[in-house]
């Protein structure tokens, strides 16, 4: 714990950082564990040790930095020794931080004390998947769509099943709101009801409604799909 004279962190807080402490030790042994003594959470750095084929491990030195919302926030990763150059096809950003899922959609869920080691791994996979994008000068896997724009009209597209701009017109308005008795057949044409069919996934998208981002889903899905044709 290090810090200057300060308020100390709450004793949920502060009982949560030291259980993250001893994960890490066992996942990702190092790397260092600090715990501000002003309550501004905890800070992580040191090397992770990534499996790089033909049985070698390199180790890349990475940046953890958990904030006073931490874990209803979840930590920040970054590039620390800046080993790659920013690249939105590799997912790392100008300031040096790794984007590891789309915010609303894939975050982690860190309300357990064990979700932190499965971040841990998830982190290890996207570290190795960096080396290949080394050698193929491309992801190796599937990702979002550079910008919240397009990524979300990716998610929209691949959980409603949107094929056509007519099958989006239709199901849009739910997203935002619309009422729709799942006994009725569904908008969408299948001949389903629409408890049967789109309910669960419009469900799933109404947070999209209470976003800036709503207005611009639409348009980025209707390009893509002509981009896709």
């Amino acid at each position: 714990m290090f810090g200057p004279f300060a308020l100390t962190p709450s004793s949920t807080q502060l009982e949560r950082l030291k259980e993250d402490r001893v994960t890490m030790a066992a996942v990702v042994p190092r790397m260092r564990h600090y715990i501000w003594a002003d309550g501004r959470g905890a800070l992580a750095q040191g090397l992770v040790d990534v499996d790089v084929g033909a049985g070698c491990f390199e180790g890349v030195e990475i940046e953890i930095e958990f904030g006073p919302d931490y874990p209803r926030v979840p930590p920040r990763f970054f590039d620390l020794a800046r080993r790659w150059k920013p690249d939105q096809d590799r997912h790392l950003m100008a300031n040096h931080e790794f984007c590891l899922w789309l915010a609303h959609v894939d975050a982690p869920d860190l309300a357990r004390s064990e979700a932190l080691g499965e971040l841990l791994l998830r982190l290890i996979a996207f570290l190795r998947d960096q080396f290949v994008f080394d050698d193929l000068k491309r992801w190796p896997g599937p990702d979002w769509r550079h910008g919240d724009r397009a990524a979300y009209a990716q998610h929209v597209r691949e959980t409603l099943h949107i094929t056509d701009v007519e099958s989006l017109r239709r199901l849009w308005p739910l997203v935002l709101g619309l009422s729709c008795n799942t006994s009725t057949r569904c908008p969408c044409g299948s001949g389903l009801t629409y408890g049967r069919c789109h309910r669960a996934g419009v469900e799933s998208l109404r947070w999209l409604a209470s976003t800036p981002v709503r207005t611009h889903v639409p348009g980025a899905v209707e390009g893509q799909l002509r981009n896709a044709g």
